[in-house]
């Protein structure tokens, strides 16, 4: 049986060291959450002014024009609980490099590998927390988990402790391929 197209990309996720990765077609259909725009009604977004922009959250087009799929990738960052001096504590994923560099140039290298395995020009654009994405109903439609009571989403392989980022892609893929 042949290796599908979508199988390929998810395997050059992994090696550019996402644990979890998932194609979505485009148009996205995201439903913008009623706790949303009660959330950004308050001004809770603080300086993240983009939130609250009148950009759709669920048209990748808007993002990157061309766009036909949305690959969701899920970086752990599970690692012990590291007391600092004083006993103060950090959150975890804050112990490391900003997640917001590592992230973007490991879709950077993703997005080349994906050029050299189509042997066309690619354009994409990345996302990690950069965007005016619902990046949790992303990952959740993708299959990399699900929402539980304490609104994390929750991967069965890699638990709760792991950073969400996408990469929208034009590629000519087919329906069958994502």
């Amino acid at each position: 049986m042949p290796v599908s197209l979508a199988h390929r990309i998810t395997k050059l996720a992994h090696q550019a060291g996402f644990e979890r990765a998932a194609l979505l077609p485009a148009p996205l259909g995201l439903r913008t959450q009623p706790a949303l725009q009660t959330w950004l009604s308050e001004g809770r977004h603080g300086q993240m002014g983009y939130l609250a922009g009148p950009t759709r959250r669920d048209d990748a087009q808007l993002l990157l024009e061309g766009a036909r799929c949305v690959l969701v990738v899920a970086k752990s960052y599970k690692q012990p609980l590291d007391l600092l001096e004083g006993g103060l504590r950090i959150a975890r994923y804050a112990h490391n490099e900003d997640y917001h560099e590592v992230l973007r140039a490991r879709l950077a290298q993703l997005a080349h590998d994906l050029e050299s395995l189509l042997d066309v020009p690619v354009r994409t654009r990345a996302a990690t927390d950069s965007a005016p994405l619902l990046e949790r109903e992303l990952a959740q439609r993708a299959g990399l988990g699900w929402v539980g009571k304490n609104t994390m989403l929750i991967d069965p392989q890699i638990g709760s402790f792991f950073l969400i980022a996408e990469l929208l892609i034009d590629a000519p893929l087919s329906p069958l391929d994502v």
